[in-house]
C-alpha cells in the first residue's frame, strides 16, 4: 500500500467514525423525543380522564341545581297558595310600615 491510498484509507476511516458518531447522536436525541411524545399522550389520556370526571361532576350538579329550583317553585307556589286563601303562619302579620328617609345635616 502507498502512503496516498493510506491517507484515503483514514480520511474514509474517519468519515464513518463521524457518520457513526452522528447516527449514534440522532438515535439518543429519536429516543428522547420519543419518550416526551409518549409522556404527552399519557398527560393527554389523563387530561382526558379528569375533563371526563369534571363533565360527570357537572352534569351531576346542573341535575341537581334543576331539583333544587323545582322544590323552590313548588314551595312559591304553595306559599301563593296559602296567602290567597289567608291562612298558614303568616296570615294574620301584616308588613310593618317602612319609616320615613331621616336625612341628618351636620352644621
Amino acid at each position: 500500500m502507498s502512503a496516498s491510498s493510506a491517507k484515503v484509507g483514514a480520511g474514509l476511516e474517519q468519515a464513518l467514525t463521524a457518520e457513526n458518531k452522528a447516527l449514534d447522536d440522532l438515535k439518543v436525541m429519536m429516543h428522547a423525543t420519543m419518550e416526551r411524545i409518549e409522556e404527552a399522550v399519557e398527560k393527554l389520556h389523563r387530561d382526558e380522564q379528569h375533563l371526563e370526571r369534571e363533565r360527570e361532576k357537572l352534569h351531576h350538579d346542573e341535575e341537581d341545581v334543576r331539583e333544587r329550583q323545582a322544590e323552590v317553585s313548588r314551595l312559591r307556589e304553595e306559599l301563593d297558595l296559602q296567602k290567597a286563601k289567608g291562612k298558614g303562619f303568616f296570615c294574620c302579620a301584616s308588613k310593618p310600615a317602612t319609616a320615613p328617609d331621616i336625612v341628618v345635616h351636620d352644621s
